[in-house]
């Protein structure tokens, strides 16, 4: 890597973000944050969104909603909390926090269920039960309307990679399938079935896998894309009800919402492939309907050791070229790379031993197969030893 003559304008950004930007020591944290929404506990009219880290620590409430809580979306580059209410028909939005909550959509629901969202398509997915029809919004709530008509059980996730909604639906008490379309509703087809009742799903595009609970058969479940190979990954049985499931590509973890006893949820984790199933949160909470996870991975909290300071990106937003600056005081082998919204990975810019100084990475929006890159928000990543930090950065037009 060659170092690179600053411009003016980068001099002047470089000193603004050393201002804001200086970097806290290294400290064990957690893979990133959940946030849950649990319902009927202590009473069945209460519902409330919390937060906790992904180690079990820090646990937080953050919205009282009411009884009528069902799934819930973030949108963690907006940090934007979403969630669904089948007592009010409304689906709402607050900061993560929880502060400065909205209804953004208010007509047209009758049951609404699952819920999710897909930022770089700037749209707004849920499942309506009464109405059987997946319904679309902005992910401001604007232009909502009917996208499709299909039964519709509880879960629904975005493949942010293929533009794909998926979705489970529900044909008797005991069984349902999982579906998929375009983002515009066309091309409707079934992936998973004859697998009893799958309820909420999360997705591996990248793995090419789809997760899912059924609280019917009390199992925690994947298969592939095509719905081949399905495998069981926790059963518990016993009426012991798996709730929201929630994935962490980043780590290869899946957690979920799991029963254990009468309509009383702890949150439980996994490595992706089933194996060391461990409770993370255990407590007096309710039903556990659906669990949202805001990554470290993209977190501009994240430190690095103090002899590394990583002071963003210039210019940003960028249309044909932007540069990463970052500096070290000691030699370390250091990897940068570029990752869409879903973790794909799309530019590797470095993954070597650099030495101390300071140093710049251009990328030219170009991805790993040499073609450019889609217009969007990306983040770009940066690992020293065993500690990283994130950028967020949009290439546009």
């Amino acid at each position: 890597m060659k170092s690179q003559k600053r411009s003016p304008q980068w001099l002047g950004a470089h000193a603004l973000l050393c201002a804001a930007l200086l970097l806290t020591p290294a400290v064990a944290q957690a893979d990133g944050v959940l946030h849950f929404s649990q319902i009927f506990c202590p009473d069945w009219s209460s519902g409330y969104i919390h937060t906790v880290n992904t180690d079990g620590s820090g646990l937080q409430t953050v919205v009282d909603v009411g009884g009528g809580l069902r799934g819930i979306a973030v949108d963690q580059f907006a940090e934007k909390l979403y969630w669904s209410d089948v007592d009010s028909d409304v689906i709402q939005w607050a900061d993560l926090d929880g502060g400065n909550p909205e209804a953004i959509v208010t007509t047209g629901m009758s049951w609404p269920m699952g819920i999710a969202v897909h930022p770089a398509a700037d749209m707004l997915c849920w499942g309506d039960q009464t109405l059987a029809e997946i319904g679309a919004a902005h992910l401001d709530g604007a232009g909502a309307g009917p996208l499709l008509y299909t039964s519709f059980h509880s879960g629904i996730a975005f493949d942010t990679t293929n533009d794909k909604i998926y979705w489970s639906t529900s044909i008797t008490s005991t069984s349902g399938e999982i579906l998929r379309a375009n983002l515009d509703g066309s091309d409707v087809e079934t992936v998973v079935t004859g697998a009893d009742k799958p309820a909420r799903i999360a997705l591996d595009i990248s793995g090419g896998k789809i997760y899912w609970t059924d609280y019917v058969v009390d199992v925690v479940r994947r298969a592939n894309l095509d719905g081949s190979g399905v495998e069981d990954l926790y059963v518990v049985g016993a009426n012991l009800n798996p709730g929201g499931i929630a994935l962490d590509l980043g780590v290869g973890k899946a957690y979920w919402g799991q029963a254990h006893d009468t309509n009383r949820h702890k949150i439980m984790r996994m490595n992706l492939d089933g194996t060391n199933p461990e409770d993370v949160l255990t407590g007096d909470f309710g039903i556990i309907t659906g669990i949202a996870l805001v990554s470290s991975q993209s977190d501009v909290t994240d430190v690095l050791p103090t002899s590394t300071e990583f002071l963003g990106s210039w210019p940003n937003p960028f249309t044909a070229r932007t540069t990463i600056g970052f500096s070290l005081t000691e030699s370390r082998f250091v990897r940068m790379a570029v990752y869409a919204l879903d973790g794909r990975r799309i530019a590797t810019l470095l993954d070597e031993a650099i030495p101390a100084g300071w140093h710049e990475v251009p990328w030219d929006g170009i991805d790993k197969q040499g073609r450019r890159a889609a217009n969007g928000v990306y983040y770009c990543r940066i690992e020293a030893g065993d500690r990283c930090r994130t950028r967020r950065i949009v290439l546009s037009q």
